[in-house]
C-alpha cells in the first residue's frame, strides 16, 4: 500500500500542468526602442534582463518560454499573440523620458511596473504587478517618481505607491488574454542609471527580485 501510495503521488506530480510564464524582450534587433547615453539599445539591455530572468524563473520550477527576439520584423500584433497561451505575460523594458525632462536626467531613475484596466484579467494583473513591485523595492531598487507628472506622453495613474502604474492602451497589456504586467527596469537615458544596469551582480538582483515577485503572484493565481 505505501509503495502505491508513492507511485501514486509520483504519477499526480508528473501530470500537473506547471505555471507558466512568457518573456517578452519589448523590441527587437532592428525596432530597438531607447538608446542610452553610450549608444546602448534599449532592446540589447532588454535582451540580457530576459536570459537572465529566464534563469531565474526556471530555477523557481516554473515553465517559462521567451517571445522570439531574433526576428528582426517581428510585428507587434505577432508579439501580443504569445499573451494568449500562458499563466502570466511579462514584458521587460528599460525607460526614457519625455525631452522636457531632459535637464533632470541624472535625478530620473528607477523601475515602474504597467497594467492595462481593458485586460481581461485586470484584477490578477495588478496583483501580479504589486507583488513584483513589492519584491523590487525589498531587494533596494526605487520606483520612477515621474510617469504621473502633467507632461504630454505621460501622465499615467499611479495605481500604487510601490510603483504600479495604469496604462490601458499599451497594446500588448489590454490585448493579450492572459495576465500581463510591463516593467520598466530603469532608466537608460540617466547615464548613472544606464551604467549600473549594465553591472551583473545588478542584474541578477533584479531578475531575482521579479521572479520572487512571480512565485508570489502565483500563491494567489
Amino acid at each position: 500500500m505505501k509503495i502505491l501510495a508513492i507511485l501514486s503521488a509520483a504519477l499526480y506530480a508528473s501530470s500537473a500542468v506547471a505555471f507558466s510564464v512568457i518573456l517578452d524582450t519589448g523590441h527587437t534587433e532592428k525596432h530597438y526602442g531607447a538608446v542610452s547615453p553610450f549608444n546602448k539599445t534599449e532592446f540589447s539591455y532588454n535582451q540580457a534582463m530576459v536570459t537572465t530572468l529566464q534563469r531565474h524563473i526556471l530555477a523557481r520550477k516554473l515553465d517559462v518560454e521567451l517571445v522570439p527576439n531574433t526576428q528582426p520584423d517581428l510585428t507587434l500584433q505577432q508579439r501580443m499573440l504569445y499573451g494568449n497561451k500562458t499563466d502570466l505575460f511579462v514584458s521587460i523594458h528599460h525607460d526614457s523620458f519625455p525631452p522636457e525632462l531632459n535637464a533632470q536626467r541624472e535625478n530620473l531613475s528607477g523601475f515602474s511596473v504597467f497594467v492595462s484596466q481593458k485586460n481581461p484579467n485586470y484584477p490578477q494583473s495588478l496583483n501580479c504587478a504589486r507583488a513584483v513591485a513589492t519584491r523590487l523595492i525589498q531587494a533596494g531598487e526605487r520606483r520612477s517618481r515621474y510617469h504621473e507628472s502633467d507632461i504630454e506622453g505621460e501622465r499615467k495613474t499611479l495605481l500604487d505607491e510601490r510603483g504600479v502604474y495604469r496604462y490601458d492602451e499599451l497594446a500588448v497589456l489590454k490585448n493579450a488574454r492572459s495576465p500581463a504586467i510591463l516593467i520598466e527596469i530603469g532608466v537608460i537615458a540617466n547615464p548613472s542609471e544606464a551604467k549600473r544596469l549594465e553591472r551583473t551582480a545588478v542584474k541578477e538582483q533584479i531578475a531575482k527580485a521579479i521572479s520572487l515577485g512571480i512565485a508570489d503572484c502565483i500563491k494567489t493565481h
